[in-house]
């Protein structure tokens, strides 16, 4: 018997993809159809949960993955990063704060997201230069001993101020702004 396949975002191809069907559930009630369906990736396999949720009678349509699909993959010494094998001491730790803020990202928690990136930057300035007081003292000090130029200061500056707003305005950032922040500082974040 031949399985029936839809397309789906695949978090390891990082694209919409074909996949099988493996099992499904609908559960109808008055003002929505809900659909769980255990999909496989035809491209490399993965296994993901799909749910759908019909709205009736409008017959508007809302979709959800488990797990959240990627935008973007981790770069590749990510993972020598969070063994310890790269980046000096305390790289793992960093590497967990990455590793959470892709996952923020990947399931639409900008704002969170933001905050990780503003928190990792801090934590990288404070590892290589100390702990100068401000953001602002600390970014100096990290220009001064060269690690960054004044025009990636500047960028680093309107990243870090996101990360701000989210913290204490209730700013909520788009994927496009956290890109925008993952581009000024550091092109494989």
């Amino acid at each position: 018997m031949e399985r029936r396949q839809v397309q789906a975002p695949c978090s390891m191809c990082v694209r919409k993809t074909w996949h099988e069907i493996l099992h499904e559930t609908t559960a109808h009630e008055e003002h929505q159809i809900e659909t769980h369906v255990m999909i496989r990736c035809a491209g490399c396999g993965t296994i993901s949960l799909a749910h759908q949720i019909r709205h009736l009678p409008n017959g508007e349509v809302d979709h959800s993955y488990y797990p959240s699909p990627v935008s973007r993959k981790k770069p590749s010494w990510f993972g020598e990063m969070a063994l310890g094998w790269l980046g000096g001491v305390g790289a793992d730790k960093l590497a967990e704060l990455l590793h959470e803020i892709y996952q923020a990202v990947d399931g639409g928690q900008h704002r969170l997201a933001a905050m990780g990136i503003r928190a990792l930057l801090e934590q990288v300035m404070v590892a290589k230069v100390g702990d100068q007081g401000t953001f602002e003292q600390k970014m100096q000090k990290f220009q001064d001993e060269g690690y960054i130029s004044l025009i990636q200061r500047d960028a680093m500056r309107e990243t870090i101020e996101v990360g701000h707003a989210a913290m204490h305005r209730a700013f909520a950032p788009s994927e496009e702004a956290l890109d925008i922040c993952r581009r000024h500082h550091g092109r494989n974040l």
